[in-house]
């Protein structure tokens, strides 16, 4: 069962970055976002943005 899981990590890993690189190009491609756009009524309103960031490392040992 190890050996098994150890081989799949690497390429369901390397699945995910591609998955989440692919979101991002859809997510921000210039069809689809604007970055001269506020999300404000007024320009001099502030915007407020809060962002959750989790880091994970694997170690193989």
């Amino acid at each position: 069962v190890c050996c098994s899981l150890q081989k799949r990590l690497p390429a369901t890993a390397a699945l995910s970055a591609e998955v989440e690189e692919k979101l991002v190009r859809h997510l921000l491609s210039p069809e689809r976002y604007n970055k001269l756009i506020r999300p404000a009524v007024n320009q001099s309103q502030l915007v407020s943005i809060s962002i959750q960031v989790s880091l994970a490392q694997l170690i193989s040992v």
